[in-house]
């Protein structure tokens, strides 16, 4: 009775001349074969793996790799657009609130200066009291300058 192994086959190498030329270990192409991942067989001791089939196992790791990174390079992509458009958001919130402020505070003495004319001047000390410091004295000199009638 002949035994007739696929290793008449020259498609079939040692497992650890097969690690050496793909520059894998030979115990990691071994365990590739035991589970089936590629074509193998246990002959006399040691692991002969089918080379295309290795080949095939590689170029098809190499491939889930390359689209496994496109996706993580457009995660981080979209995340890093979005940072940058919260951060704009921001700016132009802080560029609003102090362009704001700033026609506020323009108007203000303008305000007081009304408000003193029709209210008298103790309305106006008391509507300055409860201001902020750098603005009461943008204030005063507008409650000085408009006296009441």
């Amino acid at each position: 009775m002949t035994f007739q192994t696929p290793l008449n086959d020259s498609a079939y190498v040692r497992s650890k001349d097969a690690a050496q030329k793909v520059g894998l270990t030979a115990d990691y192409i071994s365990r590739m074969c035991r589970e089936g991942l590629v074509l193998g067989v246990w002959h006399r001791g040691a692991w002969y793996v089918h080379e295309p089939s290795l080949a095939r196992f590689l170029e098809e790791r190499r491939r889930r790799q390359d689209e496994l990174l496109r996706a993580q390079a457009e995660q981080l992509k979209w995340e890093r657009e979005q940072a940058e458009a919260a951060a704009r958001k921001a700016r132009r919130r802080a560029t609003w609130r102090r362009h704001s402020r700033t026609a506020a505070l323009a108007t203000i003495p303008l305000l007081i200066a009304t408000s003193a004319i029709t209210l008298g001047r103790p309305a106006v000390e008391h509507i300055a009291s409860q201001l902020p410091p750098d603005t009461k004295a943008q204030l005063a000199s507008a409650a000085t300058f408009f006296r009441p009638l």
